[in-house]
């Protein structure tokens, strides 16, 4: 079922009208980093990656083909941020490819040795086209992070879709000043009419000179199947990765 509003705006429009006002603020000038006269700061980080395929945050294998995706995030006095992940598919033949750009807002909190960060993403999918907020995602999400160790838990509440919800904990280990490992055991619960499953995901990224550039490989390994028929299977990539900002 599609939802369609008039002479009002919805709260998906209500959400990315906030996030674009926000980002034109704070990402005004550009830059790695931005000093303002009041003392605070503005922190920019953006990377641009080429992979043979692409995973999604559920386990799902979203697209099987070459994929561009693109990331920008800005922090606002190390509290406040916002950020556009954006997926491109690459072989415009390829039936399973999905266009998306998620936008974030969040806020981050530090205490002690414990990193407390609340954010809310809106998933604009290409169900019909980018832009018509028919058939998009609204994503909660609260992570706390403490040296290398991490939990998250995230609410997901589709459209036209069945709501579900994802937890996770994981972990980063620095192999050599080269070579990081990252690894991560999810849990995810009936999101978009797919069924519960559990999956391990990680990730081992090597950047052998400080140029910016980082080659990786993710893993995804599903461990328990709800629904014998579910589409989500254990897949391998392969990618390379530009870090601009």
């Amino acid at each position: 079922m599609s939802v369609r509003f008039k002479n009002r705006r919805s709260p998906f429009q209500v959400f990315l009208i906030a996030n674009l006002m926000l980002g034109s603020l704070i990402s005004s000038d550009i830059g790695a980093s931005t000093d303002l006269s009041n003392g605070q700061n503005i922190q920019h980080t953006g990377w641009l990656s080429l992979l043979n395929k692409d995973i999604g945050t559920i386990g799902t294998l979203a697209d099987r083909s070459p994929v561009m995706q693109v990331y920008v995030n800005s922090v606002f006095d190390d509290k406040f941020y916002t950020s556009l992940w954006a997926n491109i598919p690459l072989d415009s033949d390829n039936r399973s490819r999905s266009t998306e750009f998620d936008l974030s807002l969040g806020y981050i909190k530090k205490y002690n040795d414990y990193t407390l960060d609340f954010s809310v993403a809106l998933f604009d999918i290409e169900n019909p086209s980018i832009g018509d907020f028919e058939n998009d995602i609204l994503t909660t999400r609260f992570r706390v992070d403490k040296n290398n160790n991490y939990f998250e838990i995230s609410h997901y509440e589709g459209m036209s879709a069945e709501n579900g919800w994802l937890a996770a904990i994981g972990n980063t280990v620095k192999v050599s000043d080269a070579l990081i490992l990252y690894s991560n055991l999810s849990y995810t619960s009936e999101p978009f009419n797919f069924g519960t499953v559990a999956f391990v995901h990680s990730k081992l990224a090597y950047s052998p000179v400080n140029n910016g550039m980082v080659y990786f490989a993710e893993f995804t390994d599903q461990l328990y199947r709800e629904n014998p028929s579910d589409p989500r299977r254990s897949a391998l990539l392969f990618g390379i990765r530009y870090d601009f900002l």
